[in-house]
């Protein structure tokens, strides 16, 4: 049997035949998610196993889809989880990280920030207040900082160090114990399994091309809300394709043209709002070689935790 598409390996063991363990190789790109149940169901109809004897394995699992493959012309809707939500974990942690790659959602965006000490870690905020209990551990602010700084209280990232920030954990209603998440860790956990799309929240050229350049970084996309033309030098460093995103629609053609112009073939998505979205726009972007990413927090209610 020949199973198309994207895991690595399934097992199986047929209690009803001894035991008999199956290991099926799958040799192409594309199976995740939902899409593992017809695969489990392949497996049945040809081996006769039951469904308590059946074993799928989602550690074994290898997306082994790049994000060229993913975003190419026909591949279907590609859902991309906002800041790691799910699964009730908190944003921007490992725990979402890890429900994303087991629910088979085909990207994440997570929000990256540099610490005191150069280091990368993932935070949307500019702050650790909200997503963290720094206040508790550090209650008189950063230990370097006088406690009458009025900088002190605003318990900024970037005044304290990874192994200071290596003491909080996230805040998490369900009492799970969540770290603060590191760049690597993320990277090291998605490579192979999840695409990412990375906000680089801020950054510096020398510290991040290095640490980018230690991975596989066909699964990863690049955008900021800030210094578009940094993002551009690290993206041509390291070769690594970039998303765009723009608030409105006026004058999309002429703005597509000038992000084109700043990032080359690097430039893979064209982000706009749900209320934004026209036939036009996606148009415009299919001549260009773009895929449209739209962020349908705008018009779709959500629940509590941020999931659609």
């Amino acid at each position: 049997i020949v199973y198309p598409d994207k895991f690595d390996f399934l097992l199986a063991a047929d209690v009803a035949d001894d035991a008999v363990d199956i290991l099926t190789r799958i040799e192409h790109h594309g199976v995740v998610g939902a899409q593992l149940d017809r695969v489990a169901q392949t497996i049945r109809d040809h081996h006769h196993v039951t469904d308590h004897a059946l074993f799928l394995v989602p550690h074994f699992a290898h997306a082994q889809v790049t994000v060229d493959e993913r975003l190419a012309p026909g591949q279907p809707l590609v859902v991309i989880a906002h800041r790691a939500v799910g699964g009730g974990a908190p944003e921007n942690s490992l725990a979402g990280i890890r429900y994303a790659i087991e629910r088979g959602v085909d990207m994440v965006e997570i929000d990256v920030r540099v610490t005191r000490d150069g280091q990368y870690i993932l935070m949307h905020d500019s702050s650790l207040s909200r997503t963290t209990n720094v206040e508790d551990v550090f209650p008189d602010g950063a230990p370097w900082l006088d406690p009458d700084d009025p900088l002190a209280f605003e318990q900024l990232v970037s005044d304290y160090t990874l192994e200071e920030i290596s003491r909080l954990r996230l805040r998490d209603p369900g009492g799970g114990d969540h770290p603060v998440a590191t760049l690597e860790a993320a990277l090291d956990l998605a490579e192979g399994r999840l695409l990412m799309l990375l906000e680089l929240k801020n950054s510096e050229v020398e510290s991040l091309v290095p640490l980018l350049n230690r991975y596989d970084t066909d699964n990863l996309l690049l955008w900021t809300q800030g210094d578009r033309r940094k993002l551009a030098d690290i993206a041509a460093a390291v070769g690594v394709g970039v998303a765009d995103y723009f608030p409105n629609v006026t004058n999309i053609e002429a703005r597509l043209d000038k992000a084109i112009e700043l990032f080359g073939p690097l430039l893979k998505l064209a982000g706009v709002g749900s209320q934004a979205i026209t036939p036009e726009l996606v148009s415009i972007a299919d001549t260009r070689g773009l895929r449209v990413d739209v962020d349908t927090r705008f018009r779709i209610p959500l629940e509590p935790d941020g999931t659609v």
